[in-house]
């Protein structure tokens, strides 16, 4: 993952893609911050799963991709979902990593992502 820096201490996350997939288990998305003051090794701390699990902010509503057709050359611009994930409150960090996670059962289904936007508030 790419570490972007903040010149401003930041203590929320707000992440969003614009994705195709199959599963709402299809994407699960981690982040790693860098806490202010922090000098060690950032490899060294683990991922944090936003939602405790990775998956988005209300997954529940999530309606998958179902159409038979999985030519990804098919797929209309009405059929790509803005999926998000964010966390308040943390302790104040200037820097982040993100780690996106896709898995598939079968190739055919594998996720698309097109887009992606990143807000970090203070």
């Amino acid at each position: 993952s790419k570490f972007y820096f903040f010149e401003n201490p930041c203590d929320g996350i707000d992440l969003r893609l614009s994705a195709i997939f199959y599963n709402r288990e299809d994407i699960k998305v981690y982040y790693r911050p860098r806490n202010i003051g922090f000098d060690g090794e950032l490899a060294a701390t683990n991922w944090i799963p936003f939602n405790g699990d990775g998956l988005p902010d209300r997954v529940e509503r999530i309606t998958p991709r179902s159409s038979p057709n999985l030519d990804p050359r098919s797929i209309m611009p009405s059929e790509w979902q803005s999926l998000e994930w964010t966390v308040q409150d943390l302790p104040s960090f200037d820097g982040l990593q993100i780690k996106i996670v896709m898995t598939s059962d079968n190739p055919a289904q594998a996720p698309l992502i097109d887009d992606m936007q990143l807000i970090c508030s203070e």
